[in-house]
């Protein structure tokens, strides 16, 4: 069952256009994924330019929860924003 702080992760749309927007951004950056001692590891090209494109608070979020490990709530500690907003800002990305 999906959580109502994850709903933030999801696009939910009923225009096309959207739609299509949202597989396109995905698909500029990805190059593909495999599986790695359990887990799917997804392959992106261009990652340090994208990342760059980011908005600053997208970014922080990103690179402390994506490279660090870190779990939302020391992000939302450490940056000083609520939990939700850590959420917000990657599903934004």
């Amino acid at each position: 069952m999906i959580s109502p702080e994850d709903l933030s992760l999801f696009c939910v749309t009923d225009s096309v256009e959207e739609t299509v927007d949202e597989i396109l951004r995905f698909y500029r950056v990805f190059h593909g994924m495999l599986y790695e001692q359990n887990r799917l590891v997804l392959q992106l090209r261009d990652l340090e330019a994208a990342i760059g494109k980011l908005p600053q608070e997208q970014r922080q979020v990103i690179l402390l929860v994506g490279l660090e490990g870190m779990r939302y709530e020391e992000v939302a500690d450490i940056l000083g924003v609520p939990v939700g907003t850590v959420r917000s800002r990657l599903s934004r990305g």
